[in-house]
Order: C-alpha cells, then sequence, then structure tokens
C-alpha cells in the first residue's frame, strides 16, 4: 500500500468485463392481474358471485369509513367443494407471448387514471391544530438574537476606540 499523492493520482485503473452479454441482460415480462372495483362509493358496502362449476362463493366488501381499507368476507353458497379454477388472483402472474400484445394494446387504449382524494387526511376532532403550520421559536431563542441583534448594533455605531477601551478596561 502506498500513502504517496502520486500514487493517488496517477493510480492504474481496473476493468472488470462480463464474459457475455446475454447474462446481464434483463428479462422483459408483462404480467396480468386481476383488480376488482367498487363502483358506487356512496353505498358502504357491495357484493358479487363468483362462479366455478358446481361450486359458488359470494364476496361480500364493505369500505371501512375515513379510511382506504376494505373488509371482504367470503361466503360459500351450495357444495363445499374445492374450486379447481382460481379466478381470484392474489399475485401478477405471467402473461403467454400470444396474450401480450393483445393486453398491452387494451391497457394504452383504456388507461386507468387515479382519482384524488378530496381531503388528504381525514381531521379528528379530538385533535389540537391550533399551532399546526406554524413556527414556534420559544421566548429563549429570541432574547438571545434580540441581544445579538443589539450588541451589533453597539458595535458597529460606536467608535472603535471606545470599543477597545472598553474591551481593556482602560
Amino acid at each position: 500500500i502506498s500513502f504517496f499523492f502520486h500514487s493517488w493520482l496517477f493510480s492504474p485503473t481496473i476493468e472488470v468485463l462480463a464474459d457475455s452479454d446475454e447474462e446481464n441482460k434483463e428479462e422483459e415480462c408483462v404480467k396480468q392481474i386481476q383488480q376488482y372495483y367498487i363502483k358506487d362509493e356512496s353505498r358502504p358496502e357491495s357484493d358479487w358471485k363468483v362462479e366455478c362449476f358446481n361450486y359458488t362463493r359470494i364476496f361480500k366488501v364493505f369500505k371501512l369509513s375515513h379510511s382506504n381499507l376494505l373488509f371482504i368476507v367470503a361466503e360459500p353458497v351450495g357444495e363445499t367443494e374445492r374450486c379447481e379454477d382460481s379466478l381470484i388472483y392474489q399475485k401478477p402472474s405471467r402473461v403467454s407471448e400470444d396474450d401480450e400484445e393483445t393486453i398491452v394494446c387494451s391497457m394504452a387504449q383504456n388507461p386507468r387514471k387515479r382519482l384524488r382524494p378530496y381531503q388528504c387526511y381525514h381531521h379528528d376532532p379530538r385533535e389540537d391544530d391550533s399551532q399546526c403550520g406554524c413556527v414556534n421559536i420559544k421566548a429563549s431563542v429570541m432574547s438571545v438574537m434580540i441581544a445579538v441583534v443589539v450588541v451589533m448594533w453597539q458595535w458597529t455605531t460606536q467608535p472603535r476606540i471606545e470599543i477597545l477601551c472598553w474591551l481593556s478596561t482602560c
């Protein structure tokens, strides 16, 4: 190890190259996800049926007030056999190459728009917002600031000789 200044400026550079470009290439993948929307937001609840061969399940969705949370209840109706087809996906699934173009085109033709909430935050009546958003400087900080301003003003207005005599107690 050399700690000379010259060695820091003119040190050799080392380049590391990959064996092949294909190892570092990112794989493009189109994934599909199922999304379900509550259309009527004035109603606090909605329900829909998911049917599968001889097994039906009713989903009830309750929107919790003052939050963006949903409470989902699934009730089996009829026979309680396990459904072979999973209609409600929990995570994104890979799309085949044949369906990829149609999905991408349909998403481009019908883009989803995010609606802004009417209010950014929910207001709680117990919350004390009397000092919210204003600056609060304590009196001790203000007194120090005033003292510094007064001393600086006195120092700039008095002649220099008087200040030197005052500092050395002439």
